[in-house]
């Protein structure tokens, strides 16, 4: 994800691992969503007690959760549950202020798979590593469209860091708007 988000002129910031805990969940949406252009969270929206992420992006934008009538929809004619105690109704509850969105194909027999949420510059996705990149593709070709994009060079020595590091940070210091970096690998046999 952090390739594909870096094509579209998108340079990750930060990663986080959080608990499945309300409270901690709208504190890191939170103070992200103030911090950077784009919030990606993954997991946490499924039927079960520990899938709190909804309520979590709720809070921490002073929301209320709501059944969507077409995630209601999709439970109901995907899943084939009709009955509105079920647990499995818990995956229709998204905040208010959120924007359901569609993959390329909208069709109940595809929404599940393609779709995800947005509430101000945050984007929710599904946990599972499957759902996730089939949704994260959508995203991913919004993004596209911006037509941001990062240039990437990258030049191989063979020397050990030592030897050139003063002709890099001359180099540096000259272009200040351009991003370097050294990754020495240990070759060794």
């Amino acid at each position: 994800m952090c390739n594909l988000l870096y094509k579209c002129g998108i340079k990750v910031k930060k990663i986080s691992v959080i608990s499945d805990n309300v409270d901690e969940i709208s504190k890191e949406i939170r103070n992200a969503s103030n911090k950077y252009t784009y919030v990606i969270t993954s997991g946490g929206i499924g039927p079960t007690h520990d899938d709190v992420t909804y309520e979590g992006l709720a809070k921490a934008f002073d929301d209320t959760l709501h059944y969507h009538p077409k995630l209601v929809d999709i439970i109901k004619y995907q899943f084939g549950i009709n009955d509105a105690s079920s647990l499995a109704y818990k995956m229709a509850q998204i905040p208010q202020k959120a924007s359901l969105k569609f993959g390329s194909n909208p069709s109940m027999e595809k929404a599940i798979t393609y779709l995800y949420i947005v509430l101000e510059n945050v984007y929710v996705f599904p946990g599972s590593p499957v759902f996730f990149e089939k949704s994260f593709q959508n995203l991913y070709k919004e993004l596209l469209s911006t037509n941001r994009r990062f240039i990437k060079e990258e030049l191989f020595i063979n020397a050990r860091e030592e030897i050139f590091v003063n002709a890099l940070s001359t180099v540096v210091k000259e272009f200040p708007n351009v991003t370097f970096g050294s990754y020495p690998v240990n070759n060794c046999r």
